[in-house]
């Protein structure tokens, strides 16, 4: 998130711009399909995560929804999309004002973990990610892997 968003918007202060989001999802998205790691050449039955933009994106999703954080481990594509279109369009320090749950040393790179997370979604056809705040290897992961 941080290499994305110096690459297309160095000015942390300011909004993202239709081209600019356009031209970020298109470079992410190239990335992807370019890349020959095994890791993004099998099928995924389903996506989880932990840390970074998916902590304030659950923290911000619960705060809007009324509920606890811990209740919303399940975070959907078109909630993340958005939330990027509602939040990109913002300076920082609307950013900081709206969300309060974005910390502001996070608040300039959080457009740019959207919009990672959510190629990498689109890559793989997935319309929900889990969010585990455990590390993935005594988490959510290791669970689901140990029932296969």
């Amino acid at each position: 998130a941080a290499v994305l968003s110096a690459r297309f918007c160095p000015d942390a202060n300011c909004e993202w711009p239709d081209s600019v989001c356009m031209e970020a999802k298109d470079y992410v998205a190239s990335l992807l399909a370019s890349s020959d790691s095994h890791a993004l050449s099998g099928p995924c039955s389903s996506l989880i995560g932990a840390g970074g933009s998916l902590v304030f994106l659950r923290e911000i999703l619960a705060v809007e929804e009324g509920v606890e954080a811990e209740e919303r481990s399940v975070l959907k594509l078109s909630e993340m999309d958005n939330l990027f279109e509602r939040i990109s369009r913002m300076s920082l320090e609307e950013r900081t004002d709206n969300y309060p749950a974005l910390p502001p040393a996070r608040a300039d790179i959080f457009p740019a973990g959207l919009l990672v997370l959510s190629e990498v979604m689109s890559y793989f056809k997935r319309t929900q990610i889990i969010h585990s705040y455990r590390n993935l290897r005594h988490g959510i992961a290791m669970g689901l892997a140990m029932k296969d």
